[in-house]
């Protein structure tokens, strides 16, 4: 995660959003080689201007899974955002992404959940109705309970049809 707002930062770190939140991308990067030595999940948020951040990750090869753009800004150029999207990462900017859900039919949902296990449930059942073809959300599933640490009353956030969603409310 990276902000420039630290309540917001501190908010996702409270709900255990994520794991650290530091303020340089050196300090972000020391902790994340730590964890990864120690094949270990690990999210972490960075506190700062979003531009000049991602600019030195992008210089250092450094490639966020997901980037959600601010309206109006631009972080990359088309020519970097196709390279970067065929190393794996989505790059969209917010109304581009409204666009892109509309378009499928998805809608933008929090699935929120008391205990571990029941996030634990949760993320299977998730695998199970995502088809086997969507690369795009069954990624993101199986990616994100590796990046929010497991604690009681967790939240995941998760782009589904409306048919998809009722059916996990029953």
């Amino acid at each position: 995660m990276l902000d420039p707002d630290v309540a917001a930062v501190k908010a996702v770190f409270r709900t255990g959003g994520v794991d650290f939140v530091v303020n340089t991308l050196d300090e972000a990067m020391r902790v994340l080689k730590n964890e990864i030595r120690k094949r270990r999940p690990l999210s972490v948020a960075l506190e700062g201007a979003v531009q000049p951040a991602l600019e030195e990750m992008l210089e250092r090869g450094v490639l966020p899974d997901m980037q959600m753009e601010l309206e109006g800004e631009i972080a990359y150029p088309g020519a970097v955002r196709l390279e970067l999207a065929r190393e794996g990462m989505v790059v969209a900017p917010s109304v581009e992404l409204r666009r892109w859900l509309q378009e499928r039919r998805w809608v933008e949902a929090v699935l929120e959940r008391a205990t571990t296990a029941e996030m634990r449930e949760l993320d299977l059942r998730l695998l199970e109705m995502v088809p086997e073809g969507d690369a795009v959300r069954r990624l993101w599933v199986q990616r994100i309970a590796h990046y929010q640490r497991p604690v009681a009353g967790g939240a995941r956030v998760v782009w589904l049809a409306e048919t998809e969603l009722a059916e996990l409310e029953t």
